[in-house]
């Protein structure tokens, strides 16, 4: 199974936690760790480390960071074994709820593959796929 570590600004990465076992039930093998506004670097690279240890033993770990080149990524990147470790940016509730469904069942390359796919394509712009509807429609009457 692969460990999962969901590594946000404030406290961003527990809310996605909670929002997952609301929908998903309990998670396993998932830490939610927040990078508060009081923590320093070294804090949270203590706070990932431990989070490490507890997944362990493991298949691999994903790292879940909200955005690129920031602290959480920056710090994990930093602690990345190439065969063991692999970040992904721009977690969303789609990316987890891919992850947190497939996790038992992929190693870590196709695990993060599916999890950016599953993110990307769950971004909708509303505006345009209302558009495209009403088009349809107006073209059906």
């Amino acid at each position: 199974m692969i460990g999962v570590i969901i590594i946000t600004h404030g406290n961003l990465a527990d809310v996605f936690l909670e929002a997952f076992k609301l929908i998903m039930g309990e998670p396993k093998k998932i830490k939610a760790i927040s990078l508060l506004s009081e923590d320093s670097p070294e804090t949270l690279q203590r706070k990932i480390s431990v989070a490490i240890e507890a997944l362990s033993p493991n298949n691999g770990i994903l790292v879940l960071v909200d955005i690129l080149g920031g602290t959480p990524f920056n710090i994990a990147s930093k602690m990345v074994d190439n065969e063991k470790m692999a970040i992904l940016t721009g977690i969303n509730l789609p990316m987890l709820f891919s992850v947190g469904s497939h996790q038992h069942e992929m190693d870590l390359k196709t695990l993060t593959l599916e999890a950016e796919k599953a993110a990307k394509e769950s971004i909708t712009n509303s505006f345009k796929l209302l558009h495209d509807q009403s088009s349809k429609n107006m073209r059906k009457i």
